[in-house]
């Protein structure tokens, strides 16, 4: 597991989520991973980041 220290004075999860992943699709995985951590993340926080797991879509054909 990856981690991601906070080192801007005020920062959101889902910037971090969307810095590390490309998108907000692990974002969920993300913050079950860190339940100490609210949304808003404060300089010297640290995130842990899972490994990108496998995302299900569905296509819809007609």
């Amino acid at each position: 597991m990856a981690t991601y220290e906070i080192t801007k004075t005020t920062m959101r999860l889902d910037e971090v989520v969307m810095l590390y992943y490309g998108s907000l699709e692990q974002f969920s995985a993300v913050n079950e991973a860190n339940p100490s951590l609210g949304l808003f993340l404060s300089k010297g926080d640290v995130v842990e980041l899972p490994e990108k797991s496998a995302v299900v879509t569905e296509e819809v054909l007609w």
